[in-house]
């Protein structure tokens, strides 16, 4: 079966799958006698013989070892200065291991060691976002506020946006804080640079757990072997939170839905309003007019001055109002009345009272 050369090297526990491609580019691994600088490179792992720094690689069993560092020792296998490694504290593994992870020097807590490339690579992907709890002792009694900063997250260098997953306080006094916190990403000496931008600084940091496993029955410099429940349970754990990671990835990558076209509605033709029905008429005559104000105010003002009946002021009324002369039926009947009307009122000084007047007024004039 051919395979990546570097996934065959980070599964022959030489170093993670990123450090063997910058092995690769510097020229020191060789397949069947031919150097190899440039990827991809694909490999047959049974039948290709393939060495790393004039060693041959071995496929040997898959060994995990849970390992209690200690401070001022750091995570490589590789260190120019000499100073103390992780797998110093491993005397007795005869298997190449080498650490899952960083954990910088000033800090101690558990740390994986072992030989299985894969299950290594899976463990520190930020994709799965596997969880890591620490405890962390600070030199100030930490604001409710700053709690919640470190949990929306903030800008740190050029890292860009580092945030924490979960923050809890198990001791607060006034100079000292006690609190436990999970990420599930790792950045370089990540929880240091967020607490001492918030003006805190960090005494003490431990590794508690790493996903399912814990530092309980193993002291500072010890190891021991995981148990195949472990392991499995492990195992079990980075499958799901692959398996969460992917659901997430699909919901990202869905596009969405677009909206149905509207059904087309119904043309409605356009109707005028109907006409209001004209006024009936009665026995063939029209519906009298509604008297306007000024026709009720001549109509009594000249009731008043001639006396007379209520025929003959309406007629005068009109002609005053509208200027016109008496109707067609009084002078049919000789226009005696309406004549001897309009002498009274010329006699009398009567003229046509305008909108603005009343009858009030025009008496006291």
């Amino acid at each position: 079966m051919m395979e990546r050369l570097q996934k065959v090297m980070a599964e022959a526990g030489i170093d993670s799958r990123r450090h063997c491609e910058e092995i690769i580019a510097e020229g020191r691994v060789t397949v069947n006698g031919v150097v190899v600088t440039e990827l991809p490179c694909m490999v047959d792992k049974y039948k290709d013989r393939i060495i790393v720094d004039e060693r041959r690689i071995r496929f040997d069993k898959k060994v995990y070892y849970l390992l209690h560092k200690p401070k001022k020792v750091i995570c490589t296998n590789h260190d120019p200065d000499n100073r103390r490694r992780t797998v110093d504290l491993l005397p007795g593994v005869k298997e190449r291991v080498y650490s899952v992870g960083r954990l910088d020097a000033d800090s101690q807590g558990l740390v994986l060691m072992t030989n299985d490339g894969e299950l290594a690579n899976e463990l520190t992907h930020p994709r799965y976002g596997v969880p890591k709890t620490y405890i962390a002792e600070i030199d100030a009694c930490i604001d409710g506020n700053d709690i919640e900063r470190l949990k929306r997250g903030f800008f740190i260098s050029r890292d860009g946006i580092a945030s924490m997953d979960s923050v809890k306080v198990i001791k607060r006094e006034r100079k000292y804080s006690l609190i436990e916190i999970t990420l599930r990403e790792g950045r370089n000496r990540q929880i240091r640079r967020m607490l001492q931008k918030l003006g805190y600084e960090v005494k003490k940091l431990t590794r508690v757990a790493f996903g399912p496993l814990t530092l309980r029955g193993c002291g500072i410099g010890k190891h021991r072997e995981l148990k195949p429940q472990e392991v499995e349970e492990l195992k079990k754990s980075v499958e799901k939170y692959k398996a969460v990671a992917l659901a997430d990835s699909k919901k990202k990558r869905k596009m969405p839905a677009l909206p149905k076209p509207a059904a087309p509605k119904e043309t409605e033709e356009f109707t005028l309003p109907k006409p209001k029905p004209k006024r009936e008429l009665r026995a063939g005559k029209a519906v009298k007019p509604v008297k306007s104000s000024l026709e009720q105010d001549n109509l009594a003002l000249a009731r008043k001055i001639i006396g007379g009946g209520k025929g003959t002021a309406k007629r005068i009324a009109k002609s005053s109002v509208y200027g016109t002369a008496p109707s067609a039926r009084s002078k049919s009947s000789g226009g005696t009345t309406s004549s001897a009307a309009s002498s009274r009122t010329r006699s009398a000084g009567y003229k046509p009272v305008r909108k603005s007047a009343s009858p009030r007024n025009q008496r006291k004039k």
